[in-house]
């Protein structure tokens, strides 16, 4: 199941999004395993002048906790837990919530700029009965973003805890 409401793709200023998820693997049906998983994820966008908020929310759960590594969630990377490299972390469940902000400070309209910075928490376990809100990891990042004619492109910081610092060079969709 998905919505999605917002006006732009790269660099959205308004909307809504949400996506529902049910993935059951089942021997009986040529599955290598049988594991149940329902992945949650939404968030939207509001602007007041140059500025943009935008939050998200995603939560994966894997039902009863035997889920095969391959169907593993994993965090880490620009806006999912900034700071950590690629999916350092993995597990059977998963939790983000995300908050960024961002001023356009180029009117340009081929090439419109923003200045931003987020705030994530978030984190993944192995057990289902391990999850805590009160052991979610916080990173954050600071960023440049352009939206180009071939895409976005982002420059930026991210840091998290336990001294993780990661420098992000990307071009291309990453909410």
């Amino acid at each position: 199941l998905y919505v999605d409401k917002l006006d732009n793709l790269n660099f959205p200023q308004k909307g809504y999004f949400g996506n529902l998820e049910y993935i059951w693997a089942d021997e009986a049906l040529g599955g290598d395993t049988d594991f149940v998983q329902v992945l949650f994820r939404g968030g939207g966008a509001f602007t007041w002048d140059r500025n943009t908020l935008m939050a998200e929310a995603r939560f994966n759960v894997t039902l009863d906790n035997d889920a095969p590594l391959q169907n593993w969630f994993q965090l880490g990377d620009l806006f999912k837990l900034s700071g950590y490299p690629v999916n350092e972390l993995s597990g059977q469940q998963l939790a983000l919530l995300q908050l960024i902000y961002m001023r356009r400070i180029w009117d340009f309209n081929l090439m419109p700029t923003y200045l931003g910075g987020s705030f994530e928490g978030g984190n993944t376990w192995q057990d289902i009965d391990d999850i805590k809100f009160s052991n979610l990891i916080a990173g954050g990042s600071l960023f440049i973003g352009i939206d180009t004619v071939i895409g976005p492109l982002y420059i930026a910081y991210g840091v998290a805890e336990n001294d993780k610092r990661s420098a992000y060079f990307y071009l291309g969709k990453i909410f």
